[in-house]
């Protein structure tokens, strides 16, 4: 009769300690359903990935699932652009800079492959000081074709010197198991900063949330000419402004006049130069295109005057 109490009492409090364990079990997987529901209502699944397999600047092969439980924001591109490319990859530098997470990764497409290798894409990540965590991909041209259009992204050759290649100038937002979750206007500030918000936001919900990452090329603490001049390399502006296709040459401009589309002029002195940080569409040195990003939604005060006393040190 003990014998039976006792395997009684065993088999009670075994059935309890199940129940508590899938209790627990209940209320640990719950505040991950309701973030879940909480991410696909902010940022509905839009596709999965297309498959791809390409090769990146340090010679490693990129495929989806190398990018997996890391949030990616990926463009098409080509280094032999002029007009759109330049300005898509300005604001790409201005993600990077933006988002500081060693959780994200930032995946540019060329189009061109047959003339952007390894060698020629490393060489422009170079001018762009681009870090670790911007991947440029080339592969195949049928493979590349097949992604772009899989992406909803056709391109087309054309007869224009400056743009031989036409394509959208369009950011993808991916999550951390692939799935694409937002695609912004990359011309539009007001969607580069959601994007920011967006992508910085999805990285949190990573279980565990990954730490902040240290950028190789981050600014000095000091402010003046030298946090400047890492601001006019980490914003892609050295890589425009070196390039006479791209931007005008800035040596030596502060302090002389400078000449404007329409026929006018202008005194480049700090008000000129600081207008042309924040809006420099509002005077066009004659002979360029409004290529610049208004830097006025992403830099402090602080920031500017940092950039203009680099600006008026160069000589």
């Amino acid at each position: 009769m003990i014998g039976a109490a006792c395997v009684l009492v065993a088999l009670i409090a075994g059935l309890a300690a199940s129940s508590l364990a899938a209790r627990a079990r209940r209320r640990a997987g719950a505040p991950a359903a309701t973030q879940e529901r909480a991410l696909d209502q902010r940022l509905p699944i839009l596709a999965e990935s297309p498959s791809f397999a390409f090769t990146n600047v340090d010679g490693s092969t990129v495929d989806p699932a190398a990018l997996r439980g890391r949030v990616w924001i990926a463009d098409f591109i080509f280094t032999r652009c002029t007009i759109t490319c330049p300005m898509t990859t300005a604001k790409m530098s201005v993600l990077r800079r933006s988002i500081r997470s060693d959780g994200v990764r930032f995946v540019s497409f060329s189009i061109d492959p047959e003339f952007d290798s390894p060698d020629v894409l490393r060489a422009y990540a170079r001018r762009w000081k681009g870090d670790a965590r911007w991947l440029l991909l080339s592969g195949p041209t049928a493979q590349v074709t097949a992604f772009a259009q899989a992406m909803n992204m056709p391109f087309r050759r054309t007869a224009m010197p400056n743009e031989p290649i036409m394509h959208s100038s369009l950011f993808f937002l991916f999550d951390q198991r692939g799935r694409l979750r937002g695609q912004y206007a990359s011309l539009d500030d007001a969607a580069v900063r959601r994007l920011v918000a967006d992508a910085t936001w999805l990285e949190s919900t990573a279980e565990p949330p990954r730490a902040a990452g240290q950028r190789p090329d981050e600014e000095p603490a000091d402010h003046g000419v030298p946090r400047g001049r890492a601001l006019f390399q980490s914003l892609g502006c050295a890589a425009c402004h070196a390039d006479a296709r791209t931007g005008p040459p800035l040596a030596g401009v502060a302090g002389h006049t400078v000449r404007l589309e329409g026929g006018g002029t202008a005194l480049a002195d700090a008000s000129y130069l600081r207008q042309s940080i924040l809006d420099p569409a509002e005077k066009i040195v004659a002979g360029y295109n409004p290529l610049m990003p208004a830097y006025g939604s992403y830099l402090g005060v602080a920031d500017v005057d940092d950039l203009i006393a680099y600006l008026q040190s160069v000589h």
